[in-house]
C-alpha cells in the first residue's frame, strides 16, 4: 500500500505523507487510535443520516399516492428534473457525503474527530504502534472463554426479495423518469491500488431505505407448497410431521425427522421418535444417547422403545437407566424390555455385575408392578448365577436378592434362607421370608401317607435330570454309561421340558449342558429351542447349540419349519445358522421366506443366496428390486447384483437407477462394476442430473475416482446440471486435491464466457491461495456473469484476504454484482467488513440496500464482537459506542448477542440495555421456539441479558430445553435471577440426566446461597 494517504480532515488539515500516530481531538486533548476514530466515523454517518430520513420535513403527498418502498423512495429523493420531488437531495454531489473505507483497513491514515458525547481521558495507549487489542485496559475481555472466542454462528442464506412494483404508480411517471439514470461515464475496472478501505460512493439522491418488514407481497415472496419442518411455528411443525406419517418413511425423511429430536416442543420430540419407530435403523447412535438424556421422562420412554427396536441385543445403552427410578415412565420401559434384551444377548461378569449393581441401587426398593418384571430378569440371567452372585459385595448383593426374591425354587429359598445375618436389614427380610416359604413347602406328617409315590415333585425332578445330564460328561466311561440308563428310564416328556426352560432361562453353561444333552438322547422336539436361543447368541457362544441342531440331521424342509418356532428379532440371524446347518439343500426351502413381512428376513434370505454362489442368487436379487417395498432390501439386491458372477450388472444398474427411492439409485452408482469403462461414463455423467443430491454426489465420487484426465472431467462439468456441479468439484478436490481447480485457473483467461463463468465457480470450491486470487481477479471482469460468479465464488471460500477487493467491487455498475459482495462479505469473518457493509448500505439501488440490512441484520463476527465488547469495557468510549449502536438499530442486534456470547460480565449490563432499546422482547422469545438450537440459545443470551419478568419466565421454561448447553446457561442465568422461583428450577436441574448440567446448577444454588448470607 502507498504510504501517501488520501486527506480525510476536510480543509481544517491533511494527513499528507507525514504519519499520525495520535492526533489529539479539538477541544478535548484526547488522543484516539485510527482504527476505533474512522470506524465510529463511518457507523455516525450512517446513523446521522438514518435521522435526516427518518425526522425530516416531508413534503404533501402527490394527488397520486406512492408507496413507502420500492423504485418510489428512491425515485422521491431524486432531482425534480428526473421525476422526483428533490426532498432531502439539493444537488447530487452534496446529497451524500463520501463514506470513507480506510478506517477499518489496517495501516489506516488516523484522523482528528472527537467522541460523541466523549469527556473523559482516553485509555488508549499512545504508541502509534501499539496493536489495538492490546490498548484495552486489563479485564476488558477477561471473562471470554476459548471456546465461544472461536465460535462463528451458522446462518443460511438471505432470502432473495424481488424489488417492489407498482403498476399503477407507474402511470403517473413521466417518460424521464422511467428512463433509469445511468453512469455519465463508462465504467471500466479499477486498477489495483486505487482505493483503500472504503469505497467511495456517489449516491444519486437521499434514498430512503427499504426496510425487511416494508416488502409488501406485490415483492416476489414465493408462496410455501406446505407446511415445513423447520418453520419457527411448532403447530406448523407438527402438521409437516403429520404429512412425513400419513405415507412411507424415506431415508431421506428419516433423516429430517431425526433433526427434530433437539426441538424445544416436547410434544414434536415425542411424535417424531413414535414416527422414526418405522424405521429405526435410521437413527445414529450419537442422537439415541443425546435423546435418551432428553428432560422429559416420556419422551425417554419412546428412545428407549426405540434402542431396543433398533438393535434388541444392546444391553449397554439400558445400563445407565436400570436405576433411574425418577422416571417412572423411562423406568417401566427399561424394565419391561430388559428380559428380552438380557436373554438375547451374551453377558458376561463385568456387565452381570454393573446390571446387579444398578438393581441394588433402585431407591426406593422394588415395589408389586416391578416385580413381575425382575423376576422374568432374573430368568433371563439364570438362576445360577444370581445365587452364585449373591455373596458378593453390598449393591451387587442387594440387586441379587432382589431378582431372587420371587423365585420359589428350594435351592433358592435355601441360598436366601442362609442370608439371615447379611448385614443389609433387606436382605436380612428376603432371608426371614425364605425360611417361612421353607416351612411351608414341609410336607405335614398326617399327609405324608395320602401322597401318591408316583408323583415326584417337579423340582427335584429337574435337579436329578441336571445331575444326570452333568454325569454324561464325566470322564469316567462306566458313570457316562450309567447316566445315560438313568436318563433312559425318565419320562421323555419331562427331559424334554427340562431341555426347553434350561435354554430358555439358563446361563450360558446351562445352554450348553441341555444341547449336549438333547444331543445324545436325539431329542429332536428340543431342536426349535436350540435354534431360538443359538440365534440370540454371539457366534463365538452358540457353538455346542449348534453341534446339537447339526447332530439332529433333520430333512432340509423340517429345518426351515423352525423358523416358524422362533422368535421374530432373531428369525434372521436363524436363517444364516440353518445355511450353515444345512447347506446348499437349504436354498429352496429358504426362498419362501422372501415373502416374510420382516425386512430382516427378506434380507437374510438374499444374503445366504448371494453367499452360496448359486446361479439363482442372481435371480432372487433381481425379483427383490422389482417387487420389494424396503428401500433397504432392495439396496442390499442391487449390491448382491453387482459382485454376483455372471449377472447383468448394466441391466441391473439401470433398472436401479429409475428406482423411487435416491438411496437406491446411490448405492446403484456406487457398485457400479467395471466404472472404467467408456460406456460407464455415459451412466455417470447422466446422474449428474438426478434430483437427489445423494445420487449425484455418488456419482460424482464415481467419476473422481476414474483417474481420468482431468480435461475430460471437465466435459463433463460443461454438460453436467448447475446443481451437480458442486458434487463434482468437491469430490474430485478430496481424491485428487488441486487437479480440477488447476484446469479452471489455466481457463480464466479463455475468450468465451461460458468457460470462464464456469472457471470461476470451479475455483470457488477450491482450497488453494491461487483459487482466491484467480477469483478476485475475476472481479475486473469485462462481462457481468463472471464478475457475479466471482462474487459469489469469493463468499464460498470465505478468505479475509478477498475482503479489500470485495469492499472496491461495491463500485460495480452491475446491481447483482453489488449484491453478490455484499453477501461475500456477510460470511466473512473479518474487522474490514463492518465498514463495507454500512457503506452499502448508502447504495444508489434498492435491492443492494434491502441485502445489506438484511446481511446486516443476520451478521456476526466473533472478530469484531471481540473488539466491540473491548470498546464497551471502556468507560471514555463507551457511551459513544451505545450512542451509534442505538441509532443503527435492528442491524446490530446479532453483532450484540455476538459480544454477549464472549461472555465478558463487564459489558453484559450495557449489552442488555442496547438490546431493550433496539429491539422488542418479543423477538427473542420467538426464538426459543426454533428448531434450531443455536438461534434458541442466542435467544437465552440476549433475554438474559435483557432480564425483566418475561425473561425469568423464557428461563424456567427453558430448564427443560433438549439441548444441554442451553440447560446449562440457563442454571448460570437463574443465578443472577433474584426471584424464589429460581431456586426450585435449579432443584429441579439437579436431577438432570447430563452431570456438565447438573455441576451448572449446583454452582449455581452455591452462588443463591452465598449471595443470600452477604443480603443477610
Amino acid at each position: 500500500m502507498s504510504d501517501e494517504r488520501e486527506d480525510v480532515r476536510g480543509p481544517e488539515g491533511a494527513a499528507g505523507d507525514a504519519p499520525a500516530p495520535a492526533i489529539e481531538a479539538a477541544g478535548a486533548g484526547e488522543q484516539v487510535e485510527a482504527y476505533e476514530e474512522d470506524w465510529y466515523r463511518s457507523l455516525k454517518a450512517l446513523a446521522e443520516r438514518r435521522q435526516v430520513v427518518g425526522d425530516g420535513d416531508r413534503v404533501e403527498a402527490e394527488p397520486t399516492p406512492r408507496p413507502a418502498t420500492g423504485p418510489w423512495a428512491v425515485a422521491d429523493a431524486r432531482a425534480p428534473e428526473l421525476g422526483g420531488t428533490g426532498q432531502g437531495a439539493e444537488t447530487i454531489e452534496e446529497e451524500v457525503a463520501p463514506v470513507e473505507g480506510a478506517a477499518l483497513v489496517e495501516g489506516a491514515a488516523l484522523v482528528e474527530e472527537p467522541w460523541i458525547g466523549s469527556e473523559e481521558p482516553s485509555v488508549v495507549d499512545a504508541s502509534p504502534d501499539a496493536p489495538v487489542d492490546e490498548q484495552v485496559p486489563d479485564g476488558a475481555d477477561g471473562a471470554t472463554t476459548p471456546e465461544m472466542e472461536t465460535w462463528v454462528g451458522e446462518r443460511g442464506p438471505v432470502q432473495e426479495l424481488a424489488p417492489v412494483h407498482d403498476a399503477e404508480a407507474d402511470e403517473g411517471l413521466s417518460p424521464e423518469a422511467d428512463a433509469a439514470p445511468g453512469p455519465s461515464e463508462p465504467w471500466e475496472p479499477r486498477p489495483e491500488g486505487d482505493a483503500d478501505g472504503f469505497q467511495e460512493l456517489e449516491a444519486v439522491g437521499e434514498p430512503e431505505l427499504v426496510g425487511a418488514d416494508e416488502v409488501g407481497s406485490e415483492g416476489g415472496e414465493a408462496l410455501a407448497e406446505g407446511p415445513s419442518l423447520s418453520s419457527t411455528d411448532p403447530q406448523e411443525r407438527r402438521r409437516a410431521l403429520g404429512s412425513l406419517g400419513a405415507g412411507d418413511l424415506s431415508d431421506s425423511d428419516a433423516e429430517r425427522v431425526a433433526a427434530l429430536l433437539l426441538d424445544p416442543d416436547t410434544e414434536l420430540r415425542r411424535l417424531a421418535l413414535e414416527l422414526l419407530g418405522r424405521r429405526p435403523e435410521r437413527l445414529q447412535p450419537a442422537a439415541l444417547l443425546q435423546v435418551l438424556q432428553d428432560p422429559a421422562d416420556d419422551v425417554r420412554a419412546l428412545a428407549v422403545e426405540l434402542v431396543v427396536r433398533r438393535d434388541p441385543h444392546d444391553l449397554e445403552p439400558l445400563l445407565p437407566l436400570v436405576a433411574a427410578k425418577a422416571w417412572p415412565a423411562t423406568h417401566r420401559t427399561v424394565l419391561e424390555h430388559l428380559p428380552e434384551v438380557v436373554a438375547s444377548s451374551q453377558i458376561d461378569a463385568e456387565r452381570l455385575g454393573r446390571l446387579l449393581d444398578a438393581v441394588g441401587r433402585m431407591e426406593p426398593p422394588p415395589g408389586d408392578e416391578e416385580r413381575p418384571f425382575l423376576s422374568r430378569l432374573a430368568h433371563a440371567i439364570g438362576i445360577g448365577r444370581l445365587v452364585d452372585a449373591s455373596g458378593g459385595p453390598d449393591e451387587r448383593r442387594l440387586g441379587a436378592v432382589r431378582l431372587l426374591a420371587e423365585d420359589r425354587s428350594p435351592s433358592v429359598l435355601r441360598a436366601l434362607a442362609s442370608m439371615g445375618g447379611d448385614p443389609a436389614e433387606e436382605i436380612r427380610r428376603a432371608a426371614t421370608v425364605a425360611i417361612g416359604l421353607l416351612a411351608e413347602q414341609q410336607p405335614e406328617a398326617t399327609g405324608v401317607a395320602d401322597r401318591p409315590p408316583s408323583a415326584p415333585n417337579d423340582e427335584e425332578e429337574a435337579e436329578r435330570i441336571a445331575s444326570l445330564a452333568r454325569a454324561l460328561q464325566d470322564d469316567d466311561a462306566t458313570v457316562r454309561h450309567l447316566a445315560l440308563s438313568g436318563l433312559a428310564g425318565l419320562d421323555r416328556g419331562a427331559i424334554v421340558s427340562w431341555v426347553h426352560d434350561t435354554i430358555r432361562a439358563g446361563d450360558a453353561g446351562e445352554r450348553a449342558l441341555a444341547a449336549s444333552t438333547a444331543q445324545v438322547l436325539r431329542l429332536v422336539e428340543g431342536a426349535a429351542d436350540i435354534l431360538d436361543a443359538a440365534a440370540g447368541l454371539p457366534a463365538d457362544a452358540r457353538h455346542s447349540l449348534v453341534e446339537a441342531l447339526r447332530s439332529f440331521v433333520m430333512p432340509p424342509n423340517q429345518l426351515a419349519g423352525l423358523l416358524l418356532q422362533v422368535r421374530e428379532p432373531v428369525r434372521a440371524e436363524a436363517i444364516h445358522m440353518l445355511w450353515r446347518v444345512g447347506g446348499q439343500p437349504m436354498l429352496p426351502h429358504l426362498r419362501g421366506y422372501l415373502d416374510d413381512p420382516s425386512e430382516s428376513v427378506r434380507s437374510a434370505v438374499l444374503e445366504v443366496f448371494a453367499e452360496s454362489g448359486d446361479p439363482a442368487a442372481a435371480e432372487v436379487a433381481q425379483q427383490i428390486l422389482v417387487n420389494d417395498s424396503s428401500p433397504s432390501v432392495r439396496t442390499r439386491a442391487v449390491r448382491v447384483l453387482a459382485r454376483t458372477p455372471g449377472a447383468p450388472p448394466a441391466n441391473a444398474v439401470v433398472r436401479a437407477l429409475s428406482d423411487p427411492d435416491a438411496d437406491v439409485r446411490a448405492i446403484a452408482i456406487e457398485s457400479l462394476p467395471d466404472a472404467g469403462r467408456p460406456e460407464a461414463l455415459d451412466v455417470l455423467v447422466s446422474s449428474l442430473s438426478d434430483p437427489d443430491e445423494r445420487v449425484r454426489r455418488a456419482a460424482a465420487q464415481r467419476l473422481a475416482a476414474r483417474g481420468d484426465d482431468p480435461d475430460v472431467v471437465w466435459s463433463a462439468l460443461r454438460v453436467a446440471p448447475e446443481a451437480g456441479r458442486g458434487e463434482i468439484v468437491a469430490a474430485f478436490e478430496r481424491a485428487r486435491p488441486g487437479s480440477l481447480t488447476n484446469v479452471a485457473l489455466t481457463r480464466l483467461r479463455s475468450p468465451e464466457e461460458d468457460e470462464r463463468v464456469l472457471a470461476v465457480e470451479v475455483a470457488g470450491w477450491g482450497t488453494s491461495a491461487g483459487c482466491v486470487e484467480g477469483a478476485i481477479q475475476a472481479l475486473l471482469d469485462p462481462t457481468a456473469p463472471v464478475r457475479r460468479a466471482a462474487a459469489v465464488a469469493l463468499g464460498r471460500l470465505r478468505d479475509p484476504a478477498a475482503a479489500k477487493a470485495l469492499g472496491k467491487a461495491l463500485g460495480d455498475p452491475d446491481p447483482e454484482v453489488r449484491v453478490g459482495v455484499v453477501r461475500a462479505l456477510g460470511v466473512i469473518d473479518d474487522e474490514a467488513v463492518l465498514g463495507f457493509l454500512v457503506s452499502a448500505l448508502n447504495d444508489p439501488d434498492g435491492r443492494v440496500r434491502e441485502v445489506t440490512s438484511q446481511v446486516l441484520t443476520e451478521w456476526s463476527s466473533p472478530a469484531v464482537a471481540k473488539r466491540l465488547a473491548g470498546v464497551l469495557a471502556v468507560p471514555s468510549l463507551r457511551d459513544a459506542a451505545t450512542d451509534l449502536l442505538t441509532r443503527i438499530g435492528a442491524p446490530a442486534v446479532e453483532l450484540l448477542i455476538e459480544v454477549l456470547m464472549q461472555h465478558n460480565p463487564a459489558v453484559t449490563p450495557t449489552v442488555g440495555e442496547l438490546l431493550r432499546r433496539i429491539a422488542a422482547p418479543g423477538e427473542f422469545l420467538s426464538r426459543l421456539e426454533a428448531v434450531e438450537p443455536e438461534r434458541r440459545l442466542r435467544g437465552i443470551e440476549a433475554l438474559g441479558a435483557i432480564g425483566g419478568p418475561e425473561a425469568i419466565e423464557a428461563l424456567l421454561r427453558s430448564v427443560s430445553d433438549p439441548d444441554e448447553r442451553i440447560r446449562v446457561r440457563v442454571a448460570q442465568l437463574l443465578a443472577e435471577v433474584h426471584d424464589a422461583r429460581a431456586r426450585e428450577a435449579l432443584v429441579v436441574l439437579t436431577r438432570d440426566p447430563v452431570p456438565g448440567v447438573i455441576a451448572a446448577a449446583q454452582e449455581a444454588l452455591s452462588r443463591l446461597g452465598a449471595d443470600g448470607d452477604r443480603a443477610a
